[in-house]
């Protein structure tokens, strides 16, 4: 869909442009439509009579249910704990405002880690396995701002080790699992990048491509899918080959299938 838009002054011109840009992208989401409608509508004692979708999912009841302390129920025994450091979002605007992060990790340390990180993403918990598997979890990320200096952050490094030690194997290296190709990994660390290079952690790299990549195999694929004609012998299979999608698909899995065995075999955390 296309808005065209008719306006007499330059002045106007602007003065629309700015305000696209101020409430399509601010710098607090907070101020985002959908925040502000909310707060309108809990003013107007309005908000019993709309669907509560607000409260379908509980983050603090979810990170319960997998052992996780929170305020509501302690759990002395486990190393991690719901914190609210992002409330706001202020720590990092993509992550949700209630987050899962090693309990021997301070605010100020914490904090520190997301500077290091692009765009703030520091490690934070996705999955934990509870006390039957000695709370071995799966940790997510963006990569390292170390670049080809190699500058290093040791908030980074100890919450990393807080990570790795958090489980019932804190022996055992951590593992990493890089999604990118290798080069790729190598190549981002001209731009300011980098990965996780640290004693005690076992780096792998997946071999996918980034986002667009994945999105062209599958489209490709799709375009094969749609090509096929019953009764004529087509190019199926250099279609098939030519997309990469079963490429992505099989390093996908092959991953996946090195998390599950380190979390359920040694029960060791996996970042």
């Amino acid at each position: 869909r296309t808005l065209i838009f008719l306006v007499a002054a330059e002045s106007d011109v602007r003065t629309i442009h700015e305000g696209i840009a101020a409430f399509s992208t601010p710098g607090n989401p907070a101020m985002l439509f959908a925040f502000k409608h909310r707060d309108e509508m809990q003013r107007q004692r309005q908000l019993q009579d709309i669907d509560p979708g607000w409260y379908i999912y509980d983050a603090n009841q979810d990170f319960a249910r997998m052992g996780v302390e929170t305020e509501l129920i302690p759990n002395a025994a486990c190393p991690w704990k719901v914190s609210d450091l992002n409330r706001q979002y202020v720590l990092c605007s993509s992550y949700p405002s209630v987050l899962a992060l090693p309990r021997s990790m301070s605010d100020q340390a914490l904090r520190g880690v997301a500077a290091f990180r692009k765009r703030g993403r520091l490690p934070a918990l996705s999955w934990c396995g509870g006390p039957e598997l000695a709370y071995a979890s799966l940790w997510r990320c963006s990569q390292t701002t170390e670049g080809l200096m190699g500058q290093k952050s040791s908030e980074d490094q100890a919450l990393v080790a807080a990570i790795r030690k958090g489980a019932g194997q804190g022996h055992r290296d951590l593992l990493v699992i890089d999604l990118r190709p290798r080069m790729s990994a190598w190549a981002n660390k001209a731009g300011g990048g980098g990965f996780e290079a640290y004693p005690h952690c076992k780096v792998i790299f997946g071999g996918i491509d980034n986002i667009h990549c994945v999105r062209e195999a599958w489209r490709s694929m799709t375009a094969a899918v749609n090509k096929v004609n019953d009764g004529e012998v087509g190019t199926w299979m250099k279609d098939v080959a030519n997309s990469c999608w079963y490429d992505y698909i099989g390093a996908i899995l092959s991953a996946m299938f090195k998390v599950v065995q380190e979390i359920l075999t040694f029960k060791a955390s996996v970042m």
